[in-house]
């Protein structure tokens, strides 16, 4: 437990200690910045649930939005939009409590079921993001395969595998997190011992982030290559189209175009996830940095509660990255009131 800075009166001020904080005050109040993250908090919800639940939507409706790439988007979608029913609001909850109590006043058993949540919800988005990049790579280095190999049966389980790696890895952490300290005063992630902190590095960040770069440079470069032979074969064939088998060019344009134009989509799928494994970067380094150090050493509240409220953000970006970036998505969204 940290130390409270002392007024000059020698009282000890308030700070109004919240989210996943392990810290009581005596006194508490309602300021300016408790007010902030309320409203932000709700705000955030509406976001979150909203969006995801579009995602949900578009692929319940339409038919033809159910292919193996769409089924790992709404396996990750999901995931986002119950961070948005059952964490954040639980999160506001316990913002809102704190105030006046000062303490976390549902239990520890809902204690224990947040923390889980938080980290099982957090990490099958994860996880459904690299498997997402996965299915770009073998689409983009095995077109010809990629059917065969990614059926309907094929997507199923390996959501399925997703989801049990995410449920292995929370429940180790929640492990850790009562072994580290007690929690039934103030539900709290902070201060995990050492090792718990590490294993959550490696499997729940460093791994993931090393696949998703792998992926996505190999499917940038592949599609890159493979457009820029197309470029040059259509380079060549302006050439000869000036000499005597002009009568070839057409033909043979035309043949290149379904590639070409596959390759531009694939380009356009890939900038699509480029972005949102951007966002997951800017969203949970911060929090992956300090959790560690907050095993060492003291993490001020503020940089804390930021970390915590940057990652609820990552849930309420997906879907949004998706309608900006993708045309594919607005069309079948403005569509989807007509999908059978």
């Amino acid at each position: 437990m940290e130390r409270q800075p002392k007024s000059e009166n020698g009282t000890k001020e308030n700070f109004n200690s919240t989210i996943f904080d392990g810290e009581a005050t005596k006194e508490t109040h309602w300021a300016a910045m408790p007010v902030f993250i309320a409203v932000f908090l709700i705000v955030l919800v509406l976001m979150t649930t909203t969006g995801n639940l579009v995602v949900c939507r578009l692929f319940w409706v339409c038919r033809r939005m159910r292919i193996p790439s769409f089924y790992f988007v709404v396996s990750m979608s999901f995931s986002d939009f119950l961070m948005g029913v059952l964490v954040i609001p639980m999160g506001l909850a316990y913002h809102m409590t704190f105030q006046t109590t000062g303490r976390w006043i549902f239990g520890s058993f809902f204690c224990n079921l947040w923390l889980f949540l938080n980290f099982l919800l957090c990490s099958a988005s994860i996880f459904n993001l690299c498997v997402v990049s996965g299915d770009r790579y073998i689409a983009v280095t095995s077109p010809l395969k990629y059917m065969s190999r990614m059926n309907e049966r094929r997507v199923k389980q390996i959501i399925g595998i997703a989801w049990c790696a995410a449920l292995i890895l929370a429940s180790f952490i929640i492990y850790g997190t009562n072994a580290s300290k007690n929690n039934s005063k103030n539900c709290s992630i902070w201060g995990l011992h050492y090792e718990y902190s590490i294993a959550l590095l490696v499997a729940g960040y460093a791994l993931p982030v090393s696949f998703l770069v792998f992926a996505n440079g190999k499917v940038l470069f592949i599609a890159r290559t493979h457009l820029n032979k197309i470029h040059a074969q259509e380079f060549s064939l302006s050439t000869l189209s000036e000499g005597p088998v002009a009568s070839c060019g057409p033909a043979t344009r035309s043949k290149q175009m379904p590639s070409k134009t596959r390759i531009r989509r694939e380009i356009r799928i890939f900038k699509t996830f480029l972005i949102v494994t951007c966002a997951f970067l800017i969203s949970w380094t911060p929090f992956v940095v300090i959790l560690l150090i907050d095993s060492m050493f003291n993490v001020p509240e503020l940089i804390r509660h930021s970390s915590i409220i940057l990652l609820y953000c990552n849930s309420a970006l997906n879907p949004f990255i998706y309608g900006f970036y993708n045309a594919e998505f607005r069309k079948a969204l403005s569509e989807s009131l007509g999908c059978k």
